[in-house]
């Protein structure tokens, strides 16, 4: 019997962290190794820590904001510190900006790494890649992109050598959970949509860069929005074909590409079914990117559809896991 490979978590108390935490305690090839978190949670009991942090985002925002208990299949830890983490340990790392200098730390400690922090994430000296994507893993230190991403990536890729010369314009709903434990002003996130444009989180300009680096021949325009949701993310994608490309053959090359096994999560609804209308069991417990709502607006020439992704699960934790498994079981 094989002995399950331990992980450290790098930001283990942060809401990805916490997500992570749960996938890899119940993982069947990898464990829980250390739980790395900030200096004003070390020495701290881990699930204290996570209850505190759960409360005070319903607290802030309402009952409708869902909280995440702790899951029994967690052993109770003590927090601890980056230095805790040993030399050459596999680690997934999802911390913010600011910390990602401790990475390149534990780069020098030899330490296998798996990061979907924004630090260094347009380094090209670094790989760059989304679980379902064909790429070359280089190195130890590899980058997972942002999570709406992860998303429009997925769903475009199968249908990206039929756009090479076609402009899209692609539009996300990103869900308040996208920001972690960074809380908005209520007045402010509660029942209104808002451009992020020329906000801190520079979410378009990532985005965009990011889908250059993954899909490097596509034309991509990408405007952000976010949502009073608390979780998942709704984009939106306009291809102007101008009559150069058939809807029906966007919907083949999807249906041919899941039947060849290469989906990795891509579920494709009917053309008129909304996305979110799905019932659990059709989304594979937030791992599953889904299409629909594909329509064809000849007279425009242009071909639309939404695109829903799970941010916290399967354009964070679910792919740094996969990742894991791909990077994990090659060192």
């Amino acid at each position: 019997m094989n002995q399950r490979r331990p992980v450290s978590i790098f930001g283990a108390t942060g809401q990805v962290g916490r997500h992570l935490a749960a996938m890899l305690s119940t993982h069947p090839r990898f464990s829980i190794g250390q739980l790395v978190g900030s200096p004003s949670s070390v020495g701290r009991d881990y699930p204290a820590v996570w209850g505190e942090k759960e409360t005070t985002l319903t607290t802030h925002y309402g009952e409708w904001y869902p909280a995440l208990p702790y899951p029994e299949s967690i052993p109770s830890q003590v927090v601890v510190g980056l230095s805790d983490i040993p030399d050459g340990a596999l680690v997934v790392s999802s911390v913010p900006e600011r910390a990602g200098p401790d990475e390149d730390r534990l780069a020098a400690q030899k330490c296998t790494i798996i990061s979907n922090s924004p630090y260094r994430r347009m380094d090209p000296a670094l790989t760059l890649t989304i679980p379902g994507i064909p790429s070359t893993l280089v190195g130890n230190y590899v980058k997972i992109p942002n999570c709406a991403t992860i998303g429009i990536a997925l769903a475009l890729y199968p249908i990206s050598h039929l756009l090479k010369t076609l402009p899209l314009s692609v539009s996300t709903y990103q869900s308040l959970s996208g920001r972690g434990d960074a809380r908005y002003p209520k007045d402010l996130a509660i029942g209104n949509v808002f451009p992020l444009r020329h906000s801190s989180e520079d979410t378009e300009a990532r985005i965009q860069g990011e889908l250059r680096r993954i899909l490097p021949d596509l034309t991509v325009s990408v405007s952000c929005y976010r949502t009073p949701t608390p979780v998942g993310h709704l984009i939106d994608v306009s291809l102007f074909h101008q009559g150069r490309l058939s809807i029906d053959t966007v919907i083949t090359q999807w249906m041919t590409h899941i039947a060849q096994g290469n989906s990795c999560g891509i579920y494709l609804t009917h053309a008129d079914q909304h996305p979110q209308s799905l019932p659990d069991s059709s989304i594979d417990q937030g791992m599953t990117v889904v299409i629909g709502n594909i329509a064809d607006h000849q007279d425009a020439g242009i071909i639309r559809f939404t695109v829903v992704v799970n941010n916290l699960i399967r354009g964070a934790a679910g792919s740094l896991i996969l990742a894991l498994d791909s990077v994990g079981n090659s060192t």
